[in-house]
């Protein structure tokens, strides 16, 4: 309201039948009026608070945190903003909503303040609660997500969702119990002190044979505990649960089998309620999601790691086999070879040369240096003796040369001098990518260009091919039958995911690149 004069009826109107509480004070904040509204609002009656200060229907706290709102009443020339602060009640404390007004009084013609009050208990009740379920559904999407994106093990799993737990409620411990072979076993603690974890794990395994922990688990629902001193459904420990008030035990529901138990412990009085029951339930709920998560993450990477170890010694035993072989056709079809052209040109030597049989022997002879040229190439292919002498760069090299004298298309090569100190396996499995990926562009690619570099920093080294033939679509022919060329790609990609790395290949209309990656070892662990 305006600052100014108001005529009685006028005044009666506003203030005496106003549905919200009113009160008119002088300058010095002390109470000279009071409608019906605020003594019923405050269960008082106007005569008691005619007269008071002001500051005597404040709570003591909220005097500290608005007294300056509250001086600033006494300037003439400004009104604060609205405050919303505790009245005392009978009840206990009244949150209202005070908005100051001027006015000029009716019997002194001297101005006055009009406090508007508002009963806003019911909305900051509301307000709160829906803080809560706010804080509430937070608390299970934070749940959740753990579970979904979250690499780690069960019981890191557990233990991230217990102390999530304990710091967004009123639950002073949180404890976790797995289901194993039909036994339960302590998953995860949260809430206990580090150093007595060891102990307190051996006393919490006493609550298995509680009747509450058996009837979750028999039943598959939770229970509440309000009261622990009222009950006989659950026993605290000596010297572990002394500070306990209330209790939660919920199961953990995993495609509807029970996987375990959470146990909850307040040392509020009355926190675990009935009411609670079905959002606490949700909350286990969606933990056990996690975990389920959690574990099935665990098994696909342990199944990845071995077979990732299972890959590693087949192609171990594949490289050890071809060494095998290689030197079998290096050292005895080899020798073998040398004896037979031996043995032709001794033939050859023997007979006349008119004679008919000269020209068969010399085929032969002829035919018998390409098979041991043949075979030379075969052994030279199944271990490379460049890698193990002279490193990776000149064998990579090397097999560029070799290739670039029999295919069509031409070759370029730029290495890296950075790779002599590589452990023989990885170096083989840069060789073998190499090897596998020009046999593909010959057979497949209508290449005419091959680009093919290696390079190397203290962290990784990468191998890179790239053609300009037709390309192929890697996705669709993945999806198809195995055949070589699949198989090839599968065993590339196998082999450097046994190193950490990763093969990599993009191929359009316009050519193909492969990307073979892999993390430079420790050679100081």
């Amino acid at each position: 309201m305006d600052e100014g004069s108001v005529s009685a009826g006028f005044f009666h109107a506003l203030f005496e039948d106003a549905p919200l509480g009113k009160l008119v004070l002088d300058l010095g904040l002390h109470i000279v009026k009071g409608n019906s509204q605020i003594a019923i609002l405050l269960k008082r009656k106007k005569t008691e608070i005619l007269g008071l200060p002001l500051t005597a229907l404040i709570e003591p706290d909220d005097l500290q945190t608005h007294a300056a709102w509250l001086e600033s009443l006494r300037d003439p020339e400004s009104l604060p903003e609205p405050a919303s602060l505790r009245l005392r009640h009978e009840a206990g404390p009244l949150w209202c909503l005070l908005r100051p007004a001027r006015i000029v009084s009716q019997e002194s013609d001297a101005p006055v303040i009009l406090l508007i009050v508002e009963d806003i208990s019911q909305s900051r009740d509301e307000s709160r609660q829906w803080q809560q379920e706010r804080r509430h559904l937070q608390l299970l999407n934070e749940l959740l997500l753990k579970g979904l994106v979250q690499d780690i093990r069960p019981a890191e799993t557990a233990q991230e969702a217990l102390s999530l737990i304990i710091n967004n409620l009123s639950v002073l411990r949180g404890e976790m119990f797995i289901l194993r072979q039909q036994k339960l076993s302590v998953l995860a603690l949260a809430g206990y002190v580090e150093s007595d974890l060891t102990k307190r794990q051996t006393q919490v395994e006493q609550r298995f044979q509680q009747a509450a922990v058996q009837h979750v688990l028999e039943s598959g629902k939770g229970l509440t505990v309000p009261d622990v001193n009222c009950q006989d459904y659950w026993l605290p420990i000596p010297d572990l649960d002394d500070e306990i008030c209330s209790v939660a035990m919920l199961p953990l529901m995993a495609n509807k089998r029970i996987i375990g138990v959470m146990s909850l412990l307040s040392d509020e009085a009355n926190y675990f309620t009935e009411e609670r029951l079905p959002w606490l339930t949700a909350v286990a709920a969606t933990v056990a999601t996690s975990l389920n998560n959690a574990n099935l993450i665990f098994q696909i990477r342990r199944g990845r790691e071995r077979l990732q170890q299972l890959t590693g010694r087949i192609v171990r035993a594949q490289e050890e086999e071809r060494r095998r072989v290689s030197r079998a056709l290096h050292d005895e079809t080899g020798q073998a070879m040398i004896t037979l052209q031996l043995c032709l040109d001794g033939i050859r030597s023997e007979l006349a040369d008119e004679n008919p049989l000269q020209e068969k022997l010399a085929e032969a002879n002829r035919l018998l240096v390409e098979t041991s040229a043949m075979l030379g190439r075969m052994a030279h292919s199944l271990c490379p003796p460049e890698l193990a002498s002279l490193g990776l760069n000149a064998a990579l090299e090397s097999l560029c040369e070799e290739y670039a004298r029999h295919v069509p298309y031409a070759i370029s090569y730029i290495g890296s001098s950075q790779v002599e100190d590589l452990p023989e396996d990885l170096g083989i499995s840069f060789y073998r990518c190499l090897q596998e990926s020009l046999t593909n562009i010959t057979k497949h690619s209508q290449a005419t260009q091959v680009q093919v570099t290696l390079r190397a920093s203290e962290d990784e080294i990468i191998l890179t091919i790239t053609d300009n033939g037709h390309g192929f679509p890697l996705v669709q022919l993945l999806e198809e039958e195995v055949n070589s060329v699949t198989l090839g790609i599968l065993g590339m990609k196998e082999r450097f995911e046994s190193h950490k790395g990763h093969v990599d290949i993009q191929s359009s209309p316009d050519g193909t690149t492969l990307i073979a990656q892999a993390p430079r070892p420790n050679t100081d662990a």
